[in-house]
């Protein structure tokens, strides 16, 4: 995934320019913008822990890695 595609998907989501270009900071500092590099759990776009990692694998359905856009979809819907 590339910065100014998950800037997008953030923006499409509904999230404002400012709040996009830190999430896409966050995602490139702890993943270098790939969603499982660092975790078999797949959150690494944003970085929930503990209930919140609960939390967006119920919401995708799944264990295991979590697709960006279904990422961004849990964040929109969790932090609108």
């Amino acid at each position: 995934m590339t910065a100014p595609a998950l800037a997008l998907m953030l923006m499409t989501a509904g999230f404002p320019p400012l709040q996009a270009r830190e999430v896409v900071h966050y995602a490139w500092n702890e993943s270098r913008l790939q969603p499982c590099a660092h975790s078999w759990r797949g959150e690494g776009l944003i970085g929930v822990a503990g209930i919140m990692r609960r939390r967006l694998h119920e919401y995708a359905q799944m264990s295991g890695c979590v697709p960006a856009e279904v990422q961004i979809a849990f964040l929109a819907r969790e932090w609108p």
